[in-house]
């Protein structure tokens, strides 16, 4: 969640002010940004490839998953209503969000049947699959995230970081 100030309708309206201008600069590297939920000064911003969520969401396992969770079948806009709906009615996450930020279907379902324990490995999110591809992804999300946070630090806007990291 990140903080943005003022009373929960002004802090909405902030946020989506934000959001038009941060998704200005988004939209053409191919991503978008929504807010799923907003809590008085603060909101959850979810980033996204509307074709990468496309495809994660559309994988047999996830879409199961999802299903059972009580999600709509097919839609993946419906699919995101359900999300915020599910966001806002418990202050927990729903595990199930994984699917939504690319994670392994197999990795969710460890973690739903396992109640979040008993993973092969701990690092961005609890591993039950593949443990060697997980790793090397970790090692690539530390090195995004720094270089990220590094360049917003610096005053770069919102676009110009994310075309990088999408050249590199």
């Amino acid at each position: 969640m990140i903080g943005d100030g003022g009373n929960d309708s002004s802090a909405r309206s902030e946020t989506d002010v934000g959001i038009a201008v941060s998704n200005d600069a988004l939209v053409p590297q191919g991503l978008c940004a929504m807010p799923l939920r907003c809590e008085g000064s603060r909101a959850l911003i979810y980033v996204f490839s509307p074709g990468k969520r496309k495809e994660d969401l559309g994988n047999r396992e996830a879409a199961a998953l999802l299903e059972a969770a009580g999600y709509p079948s097919v839609h993946s806009g419906k699919r995101i209503s359900r999300l915020i709906e599910r966001l806002n009615e418990d202050a927990e996450f729903p595990h199930e969000i994984g699917l939504f930020l690319g994670y392994p279907p197999e990795d969710v379902r460890g973690f739903i049947e396992n109640c979040a324990e008993h993973c092969k490995l701990c690092g961005y999110r609890k591993v039950y699959g593949d443990v060697d591809r997980a790793a090397e992804l970790f090692v690539r999300c530390k090195q995004c995230t720094e270089s990220f946070c590094e360049w917003i630090h610096a005053g770069l806007a919102i676009g110009q970081p994310v075309a990088a990291m999408k050249s590199s």
